[in-house]
């Protein structure tokens, strides 16, 4: 995996394929800072890093067309963000590792109505 930090590639150890890329600040070998990590699969992270982990405020595109733009704590979805799926029903509220937690609001797209999730 190839990484850029200002215009010098630098080699990143322990990730998932020789094919992932990322662009953006570094601390050592890790990401740091701000920066665009995207994987082999087309999956895509642009955000906050801190030593090498998806932390502080991101966004995560999946192949699928599916997205999610909020807090991340320790690399999951962890606090205030917005969900939408590949069909634009959305989920606005609050994350818990990775799962929808406490207050939030959904829209279905099909609907085009706002329900309040139990």
């Amino acid at each position: 995996m190839e990484a850029q930090a200002g215009s010098e590639p630098v080699l990143l150890h322990n990730v998932a394929s020789a094919a992932d890329v990322f662009t953006g600040s570094l601390a050592g070998d890790l990401p740091h800072g701000c920066g665009t990590y995207t994987w082999a699969d087309g999956s895509r992270f642009e955000g906050d890093w801190v030593e090498g982990v998806r932390t502080g405020r991101g966004t995560y595109e999946w192949p699928s067309g599916a997205t999610y733009e909020g807090e991340w704590l320790a690399g999951r979805m962890h606090g205030q963000g917005t969900f939408t799926a590949p069909d634009g029903t959305r989920y606005e509220g609050g994350w818990q590792n990775d799962l929808k937690h406490g207050l939030g609001a959904q829209r279905l797209e099909c609907a085009n109505a706002w329900q309040q999730p139990v």
